[in-house]
């Protein structure tokens, strides 16, 4: 299994049309933090991150979708997987050969542009006092958990449709009907578990409370991060078994699937 992993790593800059899309994905982050410079009056570092985190994770969903379907789906339309299952190496080894690489691929990648966000924001605007540099990296450590459990599950979809932009498509889908669909309704009570887009949506919100100064017509903004202890646990121990859940259904598709 690990040549097959160090095989799938190789490719990866061989895969043309998924670096250009990651790349559209890089240019609407880096639009979404220079952005407020065309603004007469610009934010701190932390009120920026603060109310932009949860639509930057719209762009990662996609991006997540993007990695595990050309990672997942590479090795079939060129019979690769056919062959390398008919010279007698295992169905697990070829599923978890390439699933295990997408998943820590799409997850490191996602956590180093939303740090990588975070960090062009403060030399941009300074950091200001809205949010601690603390919670910030608690919330992008945590949102971890749904961006594996998400990857799983676009890992799932691909060995099943075994075409990219079918999987691709269903991730921008999937937005669509969080916005359009779910509306806020996914915020109430504990239905945010229950979806892993709406799940870090929760984690990287924060409640905001504007404050008039006397004699000012400028609001100061107060962010208060949504998520607690008890569910942050709730959150990595939903996310692990969803994401193993994920994985087990995929592999048993692929285990019988006769990969025409």
């Amino acid at each position: 299994m690990r040549r097959i992993m160090a095989s799938q790593l190789y490719q990866l800059k061989r895969i043309r049309a998924m670096w250009m899309l990651i790349i559209g994905i890089t240019l609407i982050f880096l639009l979404t933090v220079i952005g407020p410079l065309l603004n007469l009056e610009r934010p701190t570092a932390s009120l920026l991150i603060g109310q932009q985190m949860p639509l930057l994770f719209v762009m990662l969903t996609i991006m997540t979708g993007v990695v595990s379907a050309f990672l997942c789906t590479n090795d079939f339309t060129d019979q690769t997987l056919n062959h390398e299952v008919l010279s007698g190496v295992s169905r697990m080894e070829s599923y978890f050969g390439r699933a295990i690489p997408a998943i820590l691929v799409s997850v490191v990648l996602s956590l180093f542009w939303l740090a990588m966000a975070v960090c062009a924001a403060d030399v941009l605007y300074g950091w200001g006092n809205q949010l601690s540099v603390q919670t910030v990296a608690a919330e992008i450590l945590l949102t971890a958990f749904p961006l594996i459990r998400l990857s799983c599950f676009f890992v799932m979809l691909s060995f099943i449709i075994k075409r990219p932009f079918i999987v691709i498509g269903i991730s921008c889908a999937m937005i669509y009907l969080i916005f359009q669909v779910g509306g806020s309704t996914l915020f109430n009570a504990h239905n945010y578990y229950l979806a892993g887009i709406a799940n870090a949506f929760y984690i990287l919100n924060t409640e905001q409370f504007g404050v008039f100064a006397a004699g000012s017509e400028h609001i100061n903004y107060v962010l208060v991060p949504t998520v607690t202890p008890a569910s942050a646990a709730v959150t990595v121990a939903v996310s692990l078994v969803f994401s193993a859940g994920w994985l087990l259904l995929g592999y048993s598709y692929f285990h019988h699937d006769d990969l025409k």
